[in-house]
Formats: structure tokens, C-alpha cells, sequence
């Protein structure tokens, strides 16, 4: 979405007090932003300029992150999806990238190999921590019973949760800060980009997209949404979806006002820089209350 789009989204995601948190706790938790971010900018690129390395990048990212964190494992899923509406949509293009998609997927399992030749021998250690999330079954029978609601309706009303934890619904589990993942105006950022995304939808914003909506999915099978470990994987989507009307304003401004870029630029560093810093004071100052 442009080098503007670009900076305002590493700013933010720098500053959130989610990123501050979850990447500072020691787990491996975190390590699904990296890969999620480095397998779609592969992937992205390589769509872009038909050349084979960021396949072969992406590939490789998406078959490393396997072997951290459980919620990365959607990753496939949500690329074969994302490659399947490319076929959909754009047959001679998709024709014309195959060995590229065949080049990424081979990278991915080669280098995932070794992990899966270890589950395929001990699928009780894949479906552990699955297992310890899920609710399909027994949990979700009982919840129905108490709650005197259909399964359905449980696991929509999770996904509901879910899908306000980015803005309205408190997290909750491994991090409880009181708040969404984002506070009220990131928040209000965020829905603006995300009507843009959904008004203009295009190969570039379901690519984006789809990490959020794996997490809304997702949740409404798992424990108590909006559960804070289940937004890692979308993080980066998250900030390039705040940092895009940012960076769409700037552009537009620099374009209707070209003398003045540099106050343009020091207008939006100043909007950057208050959005970083109120998540800063909330996080370190909820430290010290």
C-alpha cells in the first residue's frame, strides 16, 4: 500500500502496548507476526513482479514458522485460499505464476519436512495444544445446555467477541490489559481503513484480510474470546490497517499541496508519534499504578 502506509505501520506496531507486551514475555508466541508478515511480503512481491525469490522466501517463511507457535498452522490454509480466489479471478496471470506457486509450496515443505515426518509418527503431540483450546465436542454440547442456546449460536457469539476484541471488547487470558487490541483512536483508524479495504477489495486487500478473519473464525471454536495469544498472528495486518488512512491522507495531501510536503510530513510524524506515545503511557504507566 506504498512506503507511506509502510512507516505508519511499523510506528504503530513499535508503540502498541500489545506488541510491547507480547514481545518482551519470553514466549514463542510472538514469533507468528514475524512469519506471517515475511511469508505474505514474499508471497506479495512475488505476485507483483512474476519473479521466483520472494516465492521461494515466502515459501521458506511459511515452513519455519511451523515450528513455533500452534496458530501459524492457518497460514497455509489462508495462502492455498488467497491462490485459489487468484484462479478464480485472475485466470491468466495465475496460469502464467504456477511454477512460482509450485516453487513456494515446495519450499514450505521441504523445509517443514522434518517436523512433519515427527508428527506423522506422534499425532497425539500435533493435536495437544489444539486439544487444550478447542470446545468443539463435549465443551460445546455442555455450553449449549447451560447457556439453553444451539451450537451455532455459541460459536457465532464467540466469533462476535472476537471480532470486537480489535476494538471494543476487552482481551483477556495470557495478556488482560482491560482494552482491545487497539485503543479508541487506532481503533477508529482502523475501521475507516477496514471499510476502505472492504469498498475497494481487491487480490491486495484479501491477502491482507485474511489473517484477521482466521483469528475471528478461529475463536469462535476456541476458549474464551477474545483469548489476546489468538491476535499475534494478526498483528501486522492489524497496524497496516490502521496505518493506511494515515498513509492514503499523506499521499493525497502531498499530491494536492507539493510545496508544502514537508509540513505534511511533519504533520503526520506528530499524529504518528501521539498515537505510539498514548500506548506507551497506558502500558508502562498501568505498570506503575
Amino acid at each position: 500500500f506504498g512506503k507511506e502506509t509502510a512507516v505508519a505501520a511499523a510506528i504503530l506496531m513499535m508503540g502498541s502496548h500489545y506488541h510491547i507486551h507480547m514481545s518482551r514475555i519470553g514466549l514463542n508466541n510472538v514469533w507468528d507476526s514475524l512469519f506471517v508478515a515475511l511469508a505474505l511480503a514474499g508471497v506479495w512481491a512475488g505476485w507483483r513482479s512474476g519473479k521466483r525469490l520472494p516465492w521461494v522466501l515466502g515459501g521458506l517463511a511459511l515452513g519455519l514458522g511451523q515450528y513455533f507457535y500452534v496458530s501459524v498452522r492457518v497460514l497455509p490454509l489462508l495462502l492455498l485460499i488467497w491462490v485459489v480466489g487468484l484462479w478464480w479471478r485472475r485466470r491468466d496471470p495465475w496460469r502464467q505464476q504456477f511454477v512460482n506457486f509450485v516453487m513456494c509450496a515446495g519450499t514450505a515443505v521441504i523445509t517443514l519436512l522434518p517436523l512433519g515426518i515427527y508428527f506423522a509418527t506422534h499425532w497425539a503431540e500435533f493435536q495437544a495444544p489444539l486439544n487444550r483450546v478447542t470446545i468443539v465436542g463435549e465443551r460445546l454440547a455442555s455450553m449449549a445446555e447451560l447457556q439453553n442456546q444451539s451450537e451455532i449460536m455459541i460459536v457465532l457469539r464467540q466469533m462476535g467477541l472476537a471480532a470486537l476484541g480489535f476494538t471494543h471488547e476487552p482481551l483477556r487470558l495470557l495478556y488482560e490489559p482491560g482494552v482491545p487490541l487497539l485503543l479508541p483512536i487506532a481503533a477508529g483508524l482502523f475501521l475507516v481503513g477496514l471499510a476502505w479495504l472492504i469498498f475497494r477489495f481487491d487480490a491486495r486487500s484479501g491477502l491482507l484480510l485474511l489473517p484477521l478473519l482466521s483469528v475471528v473464525v478461529l475463536s469462535g471454536f476456541s476458549q474464551d474470546p477474545p483469548a489476546s495469544q489468538r491476535f499475534i498472528l494478526a498483528l501486522p495486518s492489524a497496524m497496516i490497517v490502521v496505518g493506511l488512512p494515515i498513509g492514503l491522507v499523506f499521499g493525497w495531501l502531498r499530491q494536492l499541496w507539493p510545496g508544502g510536503a514537508a509540513w505534511v510530513g511533519l504533520s503526520t510524524a506528530v499524529v504518528l508519534f501521539s498515537l505510539v506515545l498514548i500506548d506507551i503511557t497506558f502500558y508502562f504507566g498501568g505498570l506503575f499504578e
